[in-house]
């Protein structure tokens, strides 16, 4: 009788962890699906988009190379499933090329108005992969801290503020922070206990992760290394007695060249099946071709003391003979980033500076000014907790797993110091620590139970940060940078402001009689020239900007002295006290104009 119940109180508590589970996977489906229709398109989604069309009805992958094609093949699919215009005259194929930004201002121009109800369909194709990443990121935390931590984790994940205002776009940044969660739990499993069922799930999602966005590529390099250290750290702990649950060593295993085999095939093959998943999305696409027939932009590649120079170091060597086991255009996207970074030509914003090339410290930085603080205060209290209070015995070497991988993206993206223009590029790293904050629920300290509570205000007070600026998340800034209001004087770009904000202009309730003062931007934007037609006159209350840029780069200007440029575009209308004259926020930082 007593078991009875007992195994009728565990079901019903596994059926409301479900329902919990599902009702958050839910609510984040929703705000991802009621921000997507709020925006504009961004500055990168129309040539995303038309990059994926051309994948589906040209079965070319040249446009946007610098990426893999995953991501924006899921988004093109209803645009192409309900029919758009194309127009491919501005398409090239040549050595290095980056035509996609002229055939994504095509895109837009074909298709006029349409457009943003083609990108809202595409933006909705993609919100699973938000779901993907929250779920696996609370079955990583719950497998290494407990169930209470798992939940932290989610919430935490649900509503962080730069997830979920990319996770409403088309980009790839969210895919490769969702898929880059789930590789990293599959191999974190298939080490507990190998075998050849998870040795192949964690190769699908190896291919996954690598398939939304090359930042993964990481992963060929590190993952061995750290199937190296887990494999001899549990050697080591079995011998000296100190095994941890999950530990795997063979009968009669006398040092760590006894437990090479048989993982290390099976190692070898996450790697195989990652890779021929990698071709299959490019429908293997000039794999196996040799090495000399490629043409290269890169210094590295071409061995040419300037980029851009097409060119083969390989060509005339032996090694040119050896075939490639990934697409053409994969490496020829690889070449052509590189390309990028080795020869960039604009200019980097930090903190109010402009400059040539980057910071080492800037996605550091803008973590600290991006994040809430009360996922900030998790984050360090999880790095601080007491390792004797975990329950679940997590041990070293799972933490380890967990984020050898954040660090590496971290270094990586740092080390890139070319130029500095997008803090999504770390936001595979976010995820993962968004995993270890859970740590802070592993267990409890006797003697301060009530510490318990403080993870929990601490989550839902980043709850309530990103719900006071829902759904204009992505010009989110904590209270370290003084909230969105001054966001401006930290970061620019896809930080703050990429364009999503042109909407406004076809809302038939503006009124721009009742702004105190508007801002006119004589930038240049593809989607209000091909699909935005309302007229907007210049009044006295007006001011006139060459860009956002130009006030952020001369603050103690006189924004009235500016000179008019080709044409005028509304950008950001304020009232008096500094807020948007919409009924809903603008996102676009309109305290600019207090200086």
């Amino acid at each position: 009788m007593v078991s009875l119940c007992c195994e009728k109180s565990l079901f019903g508590r596994e059926t409301a962890l479900f329902i919990c589970v599902v009702l958050l996977l839910g609510v984040q489906a929703g705000l991802l699906g009621y921000s997507a229709t709020q925006h504009s398109p961004t500055h990168l989604e129309p040539v995303f988009l038309a990059s994926g069309v051309s994948n589906w009805e040209l079965g070319r992958y040249e446009l946007y190379r610098v990426n893999p094609p995953l991501v924006r093949m899921i988004a093109a699919a209803p645009v192409v499933a309900l029919g758009c215009q194309t127009d491919w005259s501005a398409f090239s194929s040549e050595p290095g090329s980056r035509s996609e930004f002229a055939v994504g201002d095509d895109f837009l121009k074909a298709n006029g108005p349409n457009s943003l109800t083609l990108v809202i369909y595409a933006r909705l194709a993609c919100i699973p992969f938000s779901l993907i990443g929250a779920y696996y990121a609370y079955r990583w935390s719950s497998a290494l801290y407990g169930v209470a931590a798992g939940m932290l984790t989610l919430v935490v994940f649900v509503f962080e503020p730069n997830l979920l205002a990319h996770g409403e776009l088309i980009t790839p940044d969210t895919a490769c922070t969702a898929f880059g969660i789930m590789a990293g739990f599959y191999f974190w499993s298939w080490l507990r206990q190998p075998g050849w069922g998870r040795a192949l799930f964690a190769g699908i999602a190896l291919g996954l992760a690598v398939s939304s966005k090359t930042t993964w590529l990481i992963l060929f390099g590190l993952w061995p290394l750290l199937w190296v250290f887990w494999r001899w750290e549990g050697w080591r702990a079995t011998r000296t007695g100190a095994a941890m649950p999950g530990d795997v060593l063979p009968a009669g295993a006398a040092g760590p060249s006894s437990l090479v085999r048989p993982a290390a095939t099976q190692l070898i093959f996450v790697l195989g099946v990652a890779i021929y998943l990698v071709n299959c999305f490019y429908s293997f696409d000039g794999t196996l071709t040799p090495v000399r027939d490629l043409t290269f932009v890169s210094r590295l590649f071409t061995g040419n003391s300037t980029s851009r120079i097409p060119g083969n170091r390989l060509e005339q060597s032996v090694a040119g003979l050896l075939p490639i086991p990934v697409p053409v255009q994969f490496l020829l996207g690889l070449d052509a980033q590189i390309a990028d970074f080795e020869q960039y030509s604009g200019r980097s914003y930090l903190r109010g500076e402009w400059k040539r090339g980057g910071w080492w410290h800037y996605y550091l930085y803008g973590l600290l000014v991006k994040v809430p603080c009360g996922t900030i205060a998790l984050l360090l209290l999880a790095v601080i907790w007491p390792r004797s209070t975990i329950r679940q015995q997590a041990s070293f070497r799972d933490e380890v797993v967990l984020l050898a991988p954040a660090l590496a993206v971290i270094v990586v993206v740092s080390s890139q110091t070319a130029f500095n223009i997008h803090l999504r590029y770390v936001f595979p790293a976010l995820g993962l620590l968004l995993v270890f904050l859970g740590r802070t629920l592993s267990g409890s300290l006797p003697r301060f139970r009530l510490i318990r509570v403080v993870p929990i205000l601490l989550a839902l007070y980043s709850v309530s940060a990103t719900l006071g600026v829902y759904p204009h998340q992505l010009s989110y800034f904590n209270e370290f940078a003084g909230g969105p209001a001054n966001g401006h004087r930290h970061l620019l770009g896809s930080s703050l402001d990429w364009g999503q904000d042109w909407i406004v202009l076809m809302d038939p309730e503006f009124d721009e009689s009742r702004c105190d003062q508007a801002v006119l931007v004589t930038g240049y934007s593809a989607f209000w020239q091909h699909c935005c037609f309302r007229q907007v006159t210049r009044s006295e209350r007006s001011v006139v900007l060459s860009s956002i840029d130009d006030f952020v780069s001369s603050p103690g200007s006189d924004l009235r002295e500016l000179p008019e440029k080709r044409w005028l575009l509304p950008c950001v209308f304020v009232e008096r006290d500094g807020r948007p004259s919409r009924k809903r926020k603008v996102s676009s930082p309109s305290p600019v104009l207090k200086g």
